[in-house]
């Protein structure tokens, strides 16, 4: 028989974002200026309110210099947890 493997974790994408700013010494304010959106929108995502939406992970992608598809993937990832 074998042995079942607990199912690997699922974070949400505002994690690796978080992570991204301390790493980067940015703060919600400066992410924002430099993602060109309302802080508040930012802010929404941040605190696991809000979803990554398309136009938020192109955004994050010319930030963080990565692409826009490993945010929604990374989002996608996480909406799927429950299936």
């Amino acid at each position: 028989m074998s042995e079942r493997k607990p199912p690997i974790e699922r974070f949400h994408p505002a994690e690796f974002i978080r992570d991204e700013m301390m790493a980067r010494y940015l703060s919600v304010s400066k992410l924002a200026k430099l993602m060109d959106i309302d802080i508040k929108i930012l802010t929404e995502v941040l605190d696991e309110k809000e979803p990554i939406t398309q136009s938020i992970a192109l955004k994050l992608g010319k930030a963080f210099g990565t692409s826009g598809r490993l945010w929604v993937n990374l989002q996608r990832a996480f909406d799927e947890k429950g299936d």
